[in-house]
């Protein structure tokens, strides 16, 4: 159970910001390092008075594809070690409060002597999610990310590119014009760095929910979740809306109480097991006479429906 809610929000924004971080990083020196093997080009591009330039594409695809299934597969083990830290085994202590919020928590496992229960579940959730057809699905989803990247950093580039173009033409001879369009196509790299910060948070939200709850179902007596926002200063109105949303864990897969719920999202799935005094009074006070009288097993619990937060309508599709 959560007994410090500030201390539980800095664990997870933590995890889920250094995940994003890395990987931000990585790709954004992949980026650096193709727009310097093409400067060249483009400045005789320009020279040239041509309207577009070549640049190569398929290099910048075999260097992200790893980069974005390393992140997958790095934030689905830090998941099952979230999982683990925050639902023992036992089910019933909760380890999460012993360590510093800023710790990685893979190495937290290891303190604990739990490293090869996180390795197995974490190998069993890998499978779950790459097997057979979803391997497909899930190697579709990274061809689209890394076209929707490569789309907005050669748009930036190019969007520069028309710009100085306009100036170069009439006075070629303009050192300054040059050293100008160097600066932006510099600039157009924070643009895609941007784009690329917001695509592994969503990421790095959704498979860190996926290994949590693929571990709660599977390894745990965890019989409820409870939705909880990084109520900061940049929580949406979706996710403040939805902040301590409790749902039975055999629902918590549906797209409308799984997160990401949009782009940066960064709400967790909390567990909750009813085999507690303190889950139970959660759950009673969410959901109050819907479910009567809470047991120790979902089973026992006639669902009559969720509560909805006033004035929240799901989005469209959600519901």
């Amino acid at each position: 159970m959560i007994r410090n809610l500030s201390k539980y929000n800095a664990w997870k924004s933590s995890t889920l910001n250094r995940l994003t971080s890395k990987y931000r990083r990585q790709v954004v020196k992949v980026f650096e390092g193709n727009l310097k093997s093409h400067e060249n080009l483009i400045i005789h591009a320009l020279d040239m008075k041509f309207k577009i330039f070549p640049i190569n594409t398929k290099d910048l695809e075999r260097e992200l594809t790893p980069i974005f299934l390393n992140h997958i597969l790095e934030t689905i083990h830090v998941g099952v070690s979230d999982g683990i830290r925050e639902v023992t085994p036992q089910n019933k202590l909760s380890t999460w409060e012993a360590w510093p919020y800023n710790y990685p928590v893979e190495k937290t496992i290891t303190l604990m002597g739990e490293k090869k229960i996180r390795d197995s579940v974490a190998g069993s959730v890998i499978d779950f999610l790459f097997k057979g057809r979803k391997r497909k699905i899930l190697d579709k989803n990274i061809a689209e990310v890394i076209a929707l990247e490569k789309f907005r950093y050669l748009k930036n580039i190019q969007t520069n590119f028309n710009y100085v173009a306009k100036i170069y033409y009439d006075d070629p001879e303009n050192v300054t014009t040059r050293s100008v369009f160097k600066d932006l196509l510099k600039r157009s790299l924070k643009k895609t760095d941007t784009g690329a910060e917001m695509i592994f948070r969503t990421e790095t939200t959704r498979y860190f929910n996926e290994s949590r709850l693929a571990y709660f179902k599977e390894y745990t007596s965890t019989d409820f979740v409870q939705l909880i926002a990084i109520t900061d200063g940049r929580v949406s109105k979706i996710c403040e809306s939805r902040n301590n949303y409790v749902i039975p864990i055999g629902e918590s897969g549906q797209k409308k109480f799984k997160p990401p719920f949009h782009p940066n999202c960064r709400t967790v799935q909390s567990p909750l097991n009813t085999d507690t005094r303190s889950a139970q009074a959660v759950v009673k006070q969410n959901l109050g006479s819907e479910f009567g009288e809470v047991t120790s097993r979902t089973s026992d619990i006639e669902f009559k429906g969720h509560r909805a937060p006033p004035n929240t309508p799901l989005p469209k599709g959600w519901g």
